[in-house]
């Protein structure tokens, strides 16, 4: 087996249809490797930035937030995404 396919690694994904992002992606996996991948779906996160981590936190539906606007605070090293 080739390095490429020996390597892990974390993806991020923005998009409006999620589910089917998703399950194509299983579905390809599956069919490539004849087993189903590891998904874990979170909505929070840590990310390295050089020396430093950053925690992501996404949150839906708060009620200061108006239907199609993005709010992002940063308090220290959180970074809060409300959507």
């Amino acid at each position: 087996m080739s390095d490429l396919y020996k390597k892990k690694g974390d993806f991020v994904f923005q998009t409006c249809h999620v589910i089917e992002v998703i399950t194509k992606l299983f579905l390809v996996v599956q069919n490539a490797t004849g087993k189903p991948p590891e998904v874990n779906i979170t909505t929070e996160f840590e990310a390295n930035f050089g020396s430093q981590t950053v925690t992501f936190s996404f949150k839906c539906g708060l009620p200061e937030v108006q239907p199609s606007q993005i709010r992002i605070s940063r308090k220290a090293d959180k970074m809060e995404v409300l959507v």
